[in-house]
């Protein structure tokens, strides 16, 4: 068992035999030698390939200079206007003698002017008015009649008769507006004559429907004759004055 073990071990590793004068009798020894060891194969070294160069920026292209644009034609002048033809001729027409209105589509006629400045209302066209009289042979020009003061040449104005004009109010004071307590005022336009007299023109001003107007037109014809007006040079003459009569209830 034990040598065929070693001849195995013999068969695999080969053998050296150990000389006679060392072996005792009748025995064989052999001594077991381990094979050398194989050199490992050196190794390759890897050649390191060199790095590739970068390769160059390709330069950049100029850039193309930019072109230049041609200038704007200026625009052409505008041809002249061309005169317009003349207006044709009209026909006047007429207008004497007629007022046109200021709105609508309607006129009136009126009297035709003879140049001199129009001091009294006219009446209308055709019609027989006292100023188409003939004059009395000898008679004064302008007439007999009081001559009104201008403002301008006044010198003196009318004076109110000395007697009380309020006792007068209140006893002209119109009955029923008294009784209920209504208060008025009535205004007049008068003409206080040369002489004294005063005329009633027309009532400018009356409060409600009372009766004031009237009752100042009482107190007027009762209260007698004016100190009359007179101008610069010392004439007597008419004047239109406002007159107010004012009621008013005392309690």
């Amino acid at each position: 068992m034990s040598l065929g073990a070693h001849m195995m071990v013999l068969g695999g590793l080969g053998f050296v035999q150990t000389p006679p004068e060392l072996l005792g009798p009748g025995a064989t020894e052999f001594e077991v030698l381990e094979p050398e060891p194989e050199p490992l194969p050196e190794e390759e070294e890897e050649e390191i390939e060199p790095e590739p160069e970068p390769e160059p920026e390709p330069e950049p292209k100029p850039r193309p200079k930019p072109k230049a644009e041609p200038e704007p034609q200026p625009e052409p002048d505008p041809p002249p206007p061309q005169d317009s033809p003349p207006p044709a001729d009209e026909t006047p027409v007429d207008f004497t003698g007629v007022t046109m209105a200021a709105e609508g589509n309607s006129s009136w006629s009126s009297v035709v002017g003879n140049g001199q400045a129009i001091t009294r209302p006219q009446g209308r066209i055709g019609a027989k008015t006292g100023l188409d009289r003939a004059g009395v042979p000898g008679g004064t020009p302008g007439g007999t009649g009081p001559s009104l003061i201008p403002t301008k040449s006044l010198a003196r104005k009318p004076q109110p008769p000395a007697k009380d004009m309020n006792s007068l109010l209140v006893q002209f004071y119109p009955s029923k507006a008294r009784a209920q307590g209504i208060e008025g005022v009535g205004v007049l336009r008068v003409r206080i004559l040369p002489d004294g007299k005063v005329r009633i023109l027309s009532v400018r001003k009356e409060s409600g429907n009372h009766g004031f107007a009237e009752a100042c037109k009482a107190v007027l014809k009762a209260g007698g004759r004016w100190t009359p007006a007179s101008d610069k040079s010392g004439k007597l003459g008419a004047f239109d004055i406002d007159y107010t009569c004012r009621f008013e209830v005392n309690f």
